[in-house]
């Protein structure tokens, strides 16, 4: 059962994906159905971590120690510089609606 929703899983990503890349190449950003509702908007960026060793503590979860990505994100968004840690470029995501 769990390789099976494993699939599922899958398949729906992978769906999700491909309605994206196609409204995103013809620059349609609304379909409006009876039924459900799916549109285009710009996601959030997330914390890209380019070098573990120089995040400072304080942005470290302690015992065990790992890096708290939360943290890191609000002060990047809070314009902070946390050395060792970037904010990715923004990626569209595919939010659908039901009715």
């Amino acid at each position: 059962m769990r390789e099976r929703l494993s699939r599922i899983q899958h398949t729906a990503c992978n769906k999700r994906l491909a309605a994206l890349e196609a409204m995103e190449q013809v620059d349609l950003k609304k379909i409006v159905e009876p039924d459900f509702t799916i549109s285009v908007r710009p996601g959030s960026p997330a914390v890209v971590v380019t070098c573990d060793d120089t995040i400072p503590d304080a942005y470290k979860v302690p015992q065990p120690p790992k890096i708290d990505r939360r943290k890191i994100l609000d002060a990047l968004k809070g314009g902070a510089d946390v050395p060792g840690a970037v904010l990715s470029n923004i990626k569209n995501t595919l939010s659908v609606r039901t009715k």
